[in-house]
C-alpha cells in the first residue's frame, strides 16, 4: 500500500493491533525501515533517522536500512494497482471449487485481506471498503490467494461462513443457468436464507 507521499507500506494484524512496516522512498531522503504499532490504521509519517515518535496509541522508531537490506529489497508481488485502481476478484469455495462471486478490490482492500485473512472488497456503489459479511455475518475467511499473468485479476479461495455468498441468499451469485439453445434462464440452486430476514433496513 502507498501513502500520499509515495511511501510503500505493508502491514499485518496481531493481537487486535496494527503493525506497519514502511520503506521510505522519497528522492531526497535516505531509505528507512520503520515499525508502527496502532489500534487503528494510519499512514506512515516521515522523520529523521533515530527519532522516536509517540502518540495516544502509536509509537515508531526509524533506523536506516543497511546496504545489504537495500540491495535485497524486491518489488512487491501481487496485483498491479498502478495500472488500475480496481481489480476484479473471483471468489471460489476452497473446499468444493464452486465459484461464489465476482467483486473488486483496491489496494487498501487487498492489503486488509492479507493482513486479517478475512476477505475485504471495495464497493463501487457505496464507494468504500466492503468487508464481506459485515451485515449478514456470512464472512469469507481467506485460504489461498492468486493473481493472474497480467497482474490485473485476483482469485481468492475462501471458507464461506453461513454457506451463502450471494446477497439474495444463494450459496453462489451464479445461481441462474442459461440454456445456450434458447437463451432462457432457470434457477439451479436453493436459497440458504431469506434476504428480507437478514438485510433489515
Amino acid at each position: 500500500m502507498f501513502d500520499d507521499r509515495g511511501d510503500l507500506v505493508a502491514y499485518l494484524e496481531e493481537d487486535e493491533s496494527w503493525w506497519f512496516v514502511a520503506v521510505k522512498s522519497t528522492p531526497n531522503e535516505e531509505l528507512y525501515l520503520s515499525t508502527y504499532h496502532h489500534r487503528e490504521e494510519r499512514h506512515a509519517r516521515s522523520g529523521p533517522p533515530g527519532e522516536l515518535r509517540t502518540g495516544s496509541d502509536s509509537a515508531c522508531y526509524d533506523a536506516p536500512l543497511s546496504n545489504a537490506a537495500r540491495s535485497e529489497r524486491k518489488p512487491m508481488d501481487g496485483p498491479d494497482f498502478s495500472k488500475t485502481e480496481l481489480v476484479p476478484v473471483i471468489a471460489q469455495d476452497a473446499e468444493t471449487g464452486d465459484v461464489l462471486m465476482l467483486a473488486y478490490m483496491n489496494d487498501d482492500a487487498y492489503a486488509e485481506t492479507l493482513a486479517t485473512r478475512r476477505v475485504c472488497y471495495y464497493s463501487r456503489s457505496r464507494q468504500r471498503l466492503w468487508r464481506k459479511g459485515e451485515e449478514s455475518g456470512n464472512v469469507q475467511h481467506l485460504k489461498q490467494i492468486y493473481y493472474d499473468c497480467d497482474a490485473d485479476t485476483v482469485l481468492v479461495k475462501v471458507e464461506q461462513v453461513g454457506g451463502a455468498a450471494c446477497h439474495e441468499g444463494y450459496p453462489s451469485c451464479f445461481f441462474r443457468e442459461i440454456d445456450p439453445d434458447t437463451g432462457g434462464a432457470k434457477v439451479i440452486a436453493e436459497r440458504v436464507f431469506d434476504p428480507a430476514d437478514v438485510y433489515r433496513k
